[in-house]
């Protein structure tokens, strides 16, 4: 969405004049900086929440996903230890749910990195779980990054299959 938003700027930015172009540019600039203060802002507070919740449930797995789903623009890095995390103690608790995101999230991992063989690999093993389970927006998820990865792939018919 927001690169849909971005090609809309650089539309509209090509028409301009060049003073408005300056004012067009500092108004992306702010409205971009200002995403990414929100993001920090709403990763502090789950960050928050998971330093003060001492049991090891489901609510900890659903904090470390989260965690791990909004750190992946912002470190990628991060991401995969959270999602690790999440992982491990969703089989401990054979949380279902869990595991598939993590697996996803693990898969969004080697997306960025470029790794789409061990990508695709964790991707189909969330969006089986995710079958098994019923569970739509997980399903809808996984087949979107998977598309995604044929799409940089350049293997546009295999990606539109996923794509929903």
């Amino acid at each position: 969405m927001i690169y849909s938003g971005l090609f809309v700027c650089i539309q509209l930015y090509r028409k301009l004049s060049l003073m408005k172009k300056e004012y067009l540019f500092i108004c992306i600039f702010l409205f971009i900086i200002s995403g990414l203060r929100s993001q920090t802002k709403e990763i502090d507070s789950l960050q928050n929440l998971l330093d003060n919740h001492e049991k090891n449930d489901t609510v900890k797995v659903n904090l470390l996903n989260d965690i791990a789903y909004d750190l992946y623009t912002v470190n990628i890095d991060k991401t995969l230890i959270y999602a690790q995390e999440a992982g491990k103690l969703s089989v401990q608790l054979n949380y279902r749910k869990g595991i598939a995101e993590s697996l996803r999230l693990i898969g969004v991992f080697y997306t960025f990195k470029a790794n789409y063989p061990m990508a695709l690999e964790y991707l189909h093993e969330s969006l089986r779980i995710y079958e098994e389970l019923g569970h739509k927006k997980g399903i809808s998820n996984c087949l979107n990054s998977i598309g995604i990865i044929y799409s940089n792939q350049g293997n546009y018919n295999k990606a539109l299959e996923y794509y929903l």
